[in-house]
């Protein structure tokens, strides 16, 4: 597991907006309101939205070049093309 799982600011903050967006689905479904259910969507989404963008903020955790690269398969980075090779 890694040192810093979900120990930033953007990592609580989309899982707060997210609890709160599922409660108020909750709420609506059981209240039978078809319109609270998209609310609480709508709230979800954001919340993704929201933590993502802190995240680009600096306010995330930072992801390496050696990271991306495994976590594609070799030296894509996240366009999936390859890199050129750098001279030394």
């Amino acid at each position: 597991m890694a040192a810093h799982h979900g120990s930033t600011p953007a990592a609580w903050t989309i899982v707060t907006i997210t609890i709160a967006g599922f409660f108020v689905g909750g709420l609506a479904l059981v209240l039978g309101s078809s319109v609270g259910v998209v609310v609480a969507a709508g709230i979800v989404v954001a919340g993704a939205i929201i933590g993502k963008v802190m995240q680009l903020m600096g306010l995330g955790k930072q992801v390496t070049h050696a990271e991306r690269a495994s976590t594609t398969g070799g030296s894509e980075g996240l366009t999936g093309l390859a890199e050129p090779e750098r001279a030394g």
